[in-house]
């Protein structure tokens, strides 16, 4: 599981906290959603996220991306 919260908005990338449970959104997310590329810039503080759940995440929002559209809040659950 992923949960992610919007952060802050740059000019080509997006910031978003980093979580795999609700309550440990301690981690950070830097987002380029044009260049279909993101880094973890820090791990959540108790459990980490794993790439395959962030992949399948940013693939099921990729469309409102690319429609210029920045969600407040992103979430995968298996």
């Amino acid at each position: 599981m992923v949960y992610c919260r919007l952060v802050s908005v740059e000019n080509d990338y997006i910031i978003y906290l980093l979580g795999s449970v609700v309550s440990d959104i301690t981690g950070l997310l830097k987002l380029y959603p044009k260049k279909h590329y993101y880094e973890i810039e820090r791990q959540p503080q108790k459990k980490p996220v794993y790439i395959h759940a962030i992949d399948r995440m940013l693939f099921r929002y990729q469309e409102k991306f690319d429609r210029g559209e920045i969600p407040d809040k992103m979430s995968y659950e298996i």
